[in-house]
């Protein structure tokens, strides 16, 4: 099989965040419950969040479970690591 090479945020409940990926803004809004923001990460991620415990991180399809604490404020970053080059 392929190695999962794709990360991934996923959201449990509204929620504002701000997402950069390599540096760069790629997200800045209000995300609704349920919504799964695919993304294209070769070296970090940081996430900015209102409510860290609504905000799930996978990174190369490896759950790293939620970012913070329910209601917390936080702002995280995340390295990935190096994945297979198509």
């Amino acid at each position: 099989p392929a190695p999962v090479t794709e990360s991934a945020i996923t959201t449990t409940r509204r929620v504002w965040m701000r997402v950069l990926v390599d540096g760069e803004r790629v997200l800045e809004r209000e995300v609704a419950a349920g919504t799964r923001v695919p993304l294209k990460a070769e070296k970090t991620i940081v996430i900015r969040t209102g409510d860290a415990g609504a905000v799930r991180l996978a990174i190369r399809g490896e759950d790293r479970g939620f970012v913070g604490a329910e209601g917390e404020v936080v702002t995280r970053s995340f390295a990935v690591p190096p994945g297979t080059r198509r």
